[in-house]
């Protein structure tokens, strides 16, 4: 008997550490919504600008997914380091939970930032074209505790803050 006590006294010890180690989601601000211009009318030929977006992606080692000059587009998968928050922002990771005695027992971390954009190039006449950019992006909130174990990761979508098509417009003028 003293046997079947002791085996329940461990379980449920080893139950209540485990399930309190594993946190709850994540929580997290998320990011801002920027007013992004995504789209800018040039005064020049399709040709020209077609060529020079190319010519972008090429001299930023940017791979090119799609490539239709027919319809126009241009579409790349994006990776960003997890420290690149140079074109996106997924919000902030808040402080991990607190477990009772000032010592936080979690930490969040966004990794594996990722992202595509599209770029859309439309003849307007023989001297002026229109750019269109679509950038899509999220990451994964991952929340470990102080072992740096995971126990628990969700995907969070993030937001261009328009870095990425200033840029590429800037290229373009």
């Amino acid at each position: 008997m003293k046997k079947l006590f002791t085996a329940l006294f461990i379980l449920t010890v080893t139950t209540t550490l485990f399930l309190g180690c594993t946190g709850s989601p994540a929580e997290y601000d998320k990011p801002k919504d920027y007013i992004v211009e995504k789209e800018q009318t040039f005064e020049n030929n399709f040709e020209t600008i077609w060529q020079k977006i190319i010519d972008w992606f090429a001299s930023h080692n940017t791979p090119i997914k799609i490539l239709d000059k027919s319809s126009g587009i241009i579409a790349s998968e994006y990776n960003l380091s997890t420290e690149d928050g140079k074109y996106i922002d997924c919000g902030t990771a808040l402080h991990g939970q607190d477990n009772g005695y000032g010592m936080e027992v979690t930490h969040l971390r966004f990794e594996k930032q990722s992202g595509n954009f599209n770029v859309s190039v439309k003849k307007v006449d023989d001297n002026t074209t229109k750019v269109i950019i679509n950038f899509f992006s999220h990451s994964e909130l991952n929340q470990y505790n102080n072992s740096n174990i995971l126990v628990f990761s969700q995907k969070v979508t993030c937001n261009s803050n328009g870095k990425l098509e200033k840029e590429i417009f800037k290229y373009l003028k």
